[in-house]
């Protein structure tokens, strides 16, 4: 029926597709091609390795527990067991006939001599070369047809027939509707067994029409199964033959036809699977089937009789008959031995109308359960038939009967005071019975119930040392402040000195020269008045400026040779009111003014204008200083309550510990900051990594005896933020450097140091799920923390 000796097609374009794709652009692929199977492959300069395969059962499976698909790679939903045949094999028909029914697979890959994808080989290949017999013409489409095929209503939706897809190995599902034969029975739920004599099909649903309904954006949770848009019903007779099911699927390209009878009640449903495995069946027959012995033909009474192949068949009997009822035997005797040295409840269930209708006790060794004031055997029998308990059995029994699989049950009994905890196992011996194996687990029960509590006492205890362990970050935090208490006091004190003074300046300015302002300006010619106001002009462009006294006095000194050199009287003076005001260029514009007789007046009034712009420029200037220093303390000190992560900019909070630390920095430390940009935020606990930068800085600082060079760099490096704090510093003892992140070890006098700070740094550089590095030699100290984007 196979013909080995014809030539398979190899599609030498198979659909392939790369495992960094996403499931969603798999499934768009997979709706574009004929096969049901896309294999996942990587580049090998010219060659394709083949890695994996995603067919629709994968991408029913997904979409019936509505996972994200386009979030999803192939390479995490594949299927990475892969079944291969050579180039040189993909010839044989029947070889890959028994690949295809044993693998149960939707594409077979084809690979040359070193493993490299060269093509595939589909189904429809091997029912192309699939030829007619006697058998296929005459055997009828009952003998093979499924009739266990699940079936679903109208109403199903298409999420309902992605689930049962993905639970059972099914290759097509029915739609069914109810048949209306006329009188009044009410429409009832359709069991999901076939077949049911009342159920006339009305389509078929495959896996490829829930992959298409996902791709087109469908939401399958509400629209019914009648609603999708499917081919025409075609339905074959289980009177006819398999030759003839094959043609007609073979005629519309499909792979199953429904099989009704004459009213068009369903009966099952035929798919090519079916008759292939029909097909496979028959050649095992044939390959199996012995030659016929000689004959020795003797005439008794007119017929013809074959003496030794009937001696032969006998005897044949005869062994047979003895072999089985040796097996049965011995059978019988380990049987019941097993019973003998069984320790559980043994009871064999019927179910009749949904209620027990026998139980019969299987006689087991029950002395080892060690309960004598206990009849377990009887007192499990009564309770079966309690209503509580008996809810409980018997749903797991049709369950077991339903399925026909083994149903596992943990279930208390009562008695007297005693709770006894049993684990069943339920497994079904007909279509009504259950065999039930009862042990009990009491013991087991106590132990997990002591395991549970003791879980959540462990759970309460970790709770509290987060807690205590986040106090102690907190205790270190405001034990780093006090240190710095002092030193943010005389950064708060000294901009505030400085705007008092200038206060009292501008102060004396009004209560000495308001009165004098109106005669001032009146006495002014209106020859002096536009140098006056130049003289305003120049010296408020100068308020930038910021000299020192060493400056100031060299300025003075060339003011003074150039006044003289213009002969203006009074040189030192007039230049050291220019000075004060700011003017020290370009004096050929003021030539005029200065040789003037009201010249040491203008620079007086002048000097006192510009010195009330400049004190206002010093409170700014000041109100500025205190203010960042003010803000820094706040961020440094404010607690974060809720516990999330935020997202921060790292140097935002290095900078903040360095404003506090600016008393100490300028002292004789130079700063030195390498930020990379741009950089990105993180998400952290803001606070916590504010405390690192807070101990690392301080730890550098005391190591410089604040005398040296502080370096912080911050870069992005691969997918982690890298902040390396380094100190000049004389460096870290080799005996000492593994032991720096230990609890409470210090090098510190007494009362100086808990020997919690590199602890504490060490645990929220972790919590972070980052790494801190160390590296010392005399000169240079390095501290790296890397923390992930």
């Amino acid at each position: 029926m196979l013909n080995s000796s014809s030539t398979l097609t190899i599609d030498r374009h198979p659909a392939t597709i790369s495992p960094d794709a996403s499931v969603a652009e798999a499934i768009v692929l997979m709706n574009q091609v004929p096969t049901a199977c896309i294999l996942v492959t990587v580049s090998q300069g010219s060659d394709q390795t083949l890695v994996g395969r995603f067919q629709e059962q994968d991408a029913v499976r997904l979409i019936a527990s509505k996972t994200r698909l386009d979030k999803l790679s192939v390479a995490a939903a594949m299927t990475t067991q892969i079944v291969t045949i050579s180039e040189t094999e993909a010839h044989n028909t029947v070889a890959v006939e028994k690949i295809f029914h044993q693998h149960r697979i939707e594409s077979l890959p084809v690979v040359n001599a070193i493993g490299a994808l060269v093509g595939a080989i589909a189904p429809p290949s091997i029912q192309d070369n699939l030829q007619s017999n006697d058998f296929l013409q005459v055997q009828p489409i009952s003998d093979v047809m499924d009739t266990h095929q699940l079936h679903v209503p109208e109403t199903a939706s298409l999420l309902e027939l992605a689930q049962l897809f993905a639970q059972e190995d099914l290759s097509c599902i029915a739609i069914t509707q109810t048949y209306n034969s006329g009188d009044n029975d009410e429409d009832r739920e359709i069991p999901l067994a076939i077949p049911p004599r009342s159920l006339i099909p009305t389509g078929i649903v495959t896996k490829r029409d829930i992959v298409r309904s996902h791709q087109l954006g469908l939401d399958l949770s509400i629209i019914p199964a009648s609603e999708i848009n499917l081919p025409s019903l075609l339905q074959i007779r289980p009177t006819d033959s398999i030759w003839a099911a094959y043609q007609k699927m073979y005629q519309h390209q499909i792979q199953q036809l429904v099989v009704s009878n004459d009213r068009g009640i369903l009966i099952g449903i035929i798919t090519q699977n079916n008759i292939l495995q029909a097909i496979r069946r028959i050649e095992h027959e044939q390959l199996d089937r012995p030659y016929p012995p000689p004959i020795d033909d003797y005439s008794v009474d007119g017929q013809i009789v074959n003496l030794k192949q009937l001696n032969q068949q006998l005897q044949a009997e005869i062994d047979e008959r003895k072999l089985i009822e040796k097996k049965l035997y011995t059978s019988e005797k380990k049987m019941r031995a097993v019973f003998e040295a069984m320790t559980d409840i043994v009871l064999v269930l019927d179910l009749q109308d949904d209620q027990l209708g026998n139980i019969e006790v299987v006689p087991t060794h029950l002395s080892y359960l060690n309960r004598s004031d206990i009849d377990l055997v009887g007192q499990t029998v009564e309770q079966f038939f309690q209503n509580e308990t008996a809810t409980i059995c018997i749903d797991r029994v049709q369950q077991a009967l339903e399925t026909q699989q083994t149903v596992d049950l943990d279930y208390n009994l009562s008695f007297g005071e005693d709770q006894v905890w049993f684990s069943a196992r339920i497994s079904p011996i007909s279509d009504r019975s259950v065999i039930w194996v009862a042990r009990d687990v009491s013991d087991r029960k106590h132990s997990e119930e002591a395991l549970r509590k003791k879980n959540e006492e462990l759970a309460t205890a970790l709770e509290q040392l987060e807690i205590a362990q986040d106090e102690l970050i907190q205790s270190e935090k405001m034990a780093a402040l006090g240190q710095l208490v002092a030193g943010i006091a005389h950064e708060i004190n000294t901009p505030l000195g400085v705007i008092r003074s200038s206060i009292r300046n501008i102060t004396n300015f009004w209560k000495n020269y308001l009165d004098k302002l109106p005669t001032f300006f009146q006495e002014l010619s209106e020859e002096r008045q536009p140098d006056f106001f130049a003289l305003l002009k120049s010296s408020s462009q100068q308020q930038d400026a910021i000299l020192s006294t060493r400056e100031q006095r060299k300025i003075k000194k060339n003011l003074i040779h150039q006044l003289e050199s213009y002969s203006i009287e009074n040189a030192r003076t007039i230049a050291g009111l220019l000075v004060g005001i700011g003017i020290h260029e370009s004096l050929e514009n003021f030539l005029p003014l200065l040789r003037s007789k009201e010249s040491k007046k203008l620079l007086e009034a002048a000097y006192q204008f510009s010195n009330v712009q400049t004190s206002t420029q010093t409170i700014s200037t000041a109100s500025e200083r205190a203010s960042k220093v003010v803000f820094a303390l706040k961020t440094y000190a404010h607690y974060d309550s809720t516990g999330n992560k935020i997202e921060a900019n790292v140097v935002e909070g290095i900078e903040t510990v360095l404003t506090l630390y600016y008393n100490q920095l300028k002292q004789g430390v130079e700063a030195i900051r390498n930020y990379e940009y741009p950089l990105p935020k993180i998400q952290c606990y803001a606070d916590e990594l504010n405390q690192v930068w807070t101990n690392l800085i301080h730890n550098a600082l005391q190591a410089m005896d604040n005398r040296g060079t502080l370096t912080i760099e911050v870069k992005k490096q691969g997918d982690n933020l890298c902040i390396s704090i380094i100190d000049s510093g004389p460096g870290i003892p080799d005996e000492i450097l593994p032991k720096i992140f230990q609890p409470f070890f210090t090098t510190k006098a007494a009362g100086e140091g808990s020997g919690l700070g590199l602890d504490i740094v060490k645990k929220i550089v972790e919590k972070h799920q980052g790494q801190i590095e160390v590296q010392s030699r005399p000169g240079q100290t390095k501290f790296t923390v890397s923390l992930p984007i």
